[in-house]
């Protein structure tokens, strides 16, 4: 947490939320393009988060609401003038619930209740209307970035890296074109760090927060990020089996198949994404090259488990 704000910012929460005088309003750690920052009010405790634009704002509570029912998703509060944002001057802003998370909730998370919970929520966004957020961190603009800044790299980890792009670039356009999926309302950005696991769980296991990033594509996308972010605990392939079934169980008794083929190399798809994100952000460093090489050999013991499990 930072230190605690000014008092325009209190009185901008005050003037447009219903929630009684604020007590204390401070920054919290948000991602490299968002803030949020804690809300201490008579009636509790909420989360104040700067968003891009209403449209942001407008489908993020759509699909908080639709949530709700099932307690997936702490509720998002409409201002006093019944928008589910409030403008500040140009810039934009959501007023949610605040949920106590527990650190240690994602390594004691129940698989089978968490895949459930994934499920439920793609089911229940089928039929959203929304107008989708556009994908900030596409792969292919992302790669071009890095290819007009660092173009005379010809290490052998870089000219390994651009080889996998460029598969995953063809089959991105392919499944697209092909997978029955591919029209799916996603999360889009479905690690770990979104998702709360409060210390008094009742009907979830799991909570799921910012959908800034929420979009149309393939729901195996969500699937590989949750997997991916929570599995890098297990030590051996067999915990990662059987973690991986747990949660297609949980998954599959929510109404919804997975098809393991596509799971497989949507992982790697999702591990990629992530090495070029840092790739572009940071440029070519020994760090970022080191992370390069720890995503290739995660990536290959993925296939190795998918394969075991398909064949």
């Amino acid at each position: 947490m930072g230190k605690e704000t000014e008092q325009p910012e209190r009185l901008f929460v005050e003037q447009n939320y219903d929630i009684g005088a604020v007590e204390k309003l401070q920054k919290i750690n948000a991602g490299r393009s968002s803030m949020a920052m804690l809300v201490a009010a008579g009636s509790g405790q909420y989360v104040l988060r700067r968003l891009r634009n209403r449209q942001q704002a407008e489908l993020e509570y759509k699909i908080s609401h639709k949530l709700l029912h099932f307690e997936l998703c702490p509720p998002i509060l409409l201002a006093r003038d019944m928008r589910p944002f409030a403008q500040n001057e140009d810039e934009c802003y959501n007023l949610q619930l605040y949920m106590d998370n527990d650190p240690k909730g994602s390594e004691e998370v129940d698989d089978v209740k968490l895949g459930h919970a994934i499920a439920v929520f793609h089911l229940e966004l089928a039929a959203l209307d929304g107008l989708p957020q556009p994908d900030r961190f596409e792969l292919g603009a992302m790669w071009s970035t890095i290819q007009n800044r660092d173009n005379t790299d010809s290490s052998s980890w870089m000219r390994s890296l651009a080889e996998r792009v460029q598969e995953l670039l063809s089959f991105e356009l392919s499944s697209s074109n092909t997978s029955s999926c591919s029209g799916d309302w996603i999360h889009g950005d479905l690690g770990k760090w979104n998702m709360l696991f409060p210390r008094s769980r009742k009907r979830s296991s799991v909570l799921l927060i910012d959908f800034g990033e929420a979009r149309k594509g393939n729901r195996h996308f969500d699937m590989a990020a949750v997997l991916a972010s929570l599995l890098k605990s297990c030590r051996t392939d067999e915990d990662w089996k059987r973690r991986i079934s747990a949660f297609a169980y949980g998954y599959q008794s929510g109404g919804k198949v997975v098809d393991f083929a596509e799971l497989a190399a949507y992982t790697e798809f999702w591990l990629i994404r992530g090495a070029v994100a840092v790739l572009a952000h940071n440029g070519t460093t020994e760090a970022s090259a080191r992370f390069v090489r720890e995503v290739m050999a995660t990536i290959d013991r993925y296939k190795r488990i998918y394969s075991d499990r398909v064949s």
